[in-house]
This record gives C-alpha cells, sequence and structure tokens, in this order.
C-alpha cells in the first residue's frame, strides 16, 4: 500500500512540475526577449504543450497528452529508483 501510494505522489509532483514549466517558459522567453514565438511539440498527432508569445502577449497551455506522457514518464522512474534502491539493500544484506 505505501508503494502505491508513494507512486501517485510521484506522478502527482511531476505532473505539477510539467505544468509549472509549462506556463513559466513563455515568461522566460519574454524576459529573454523573445517578441515571436510559437511552439507546439507533437507526439501521435497530439500536442504536448502549446506555447506562443506574440509582441508583449504571451499564451501557454499543458495538454492532456502531455500529463499523460508526464505520468507514464514519472511511473517508470519510480519503478526505475524501485528496482536500484532493493537491489542495493539486498546487498548489504548479504
Amino acid at each position: 500500500m505505501k508503494t502505491i501510494v508513494r507512486l501517485i505522489t510521484n506522478i502527482l509532483i511531476f505532473n505539477l512540475i510539467y505544468i509549472l514549466a509549462a506556463f513559466i517558459t513563455p515568461l522566460i522567453l519574454m524576459l529573454l526577449g523573445q517578441k515571436n514565438f510559437n511552439f507546439t511539440p507533437q507526439l501521435f498527432g497530439q500536442a504536448l504543450v502549446k506555447i506562443m508569445i506574440q509582441k508583449n502577449n504571451f499564451s501557454s497551455e499543458a495538454t492532456l497528452m502531455g500529463i499523460v506522457c508526464t505520468s507514464i514518464f514519472a511511473s517508470f522512474i519510480f519503478c526505475i529508483s524501485l528496482l536500484l534502491t532493493n537491489h542495493t539493500t539486498k546487498e548489504k544484506l548479504i
């Protein structure tokens, strides 16, 4: 049960970082002097994130496909960390 709670927490943290990065990126680009910028990476025909800057206006959107990909990535990272920590604890017991 602890593992499932830790997995869900890990997924939520990764998703919050993804959303935060999607909303802060246009501000950073505007501070760096970008006036016209349009960025929409796609995976399987679906946008991962939409960022648009035109003169002094900006728009950013964290999409569902990006959240799904981030959740899968967080689950993968969590499983790898579990494997590594279980492997090291078994070696210490021997």
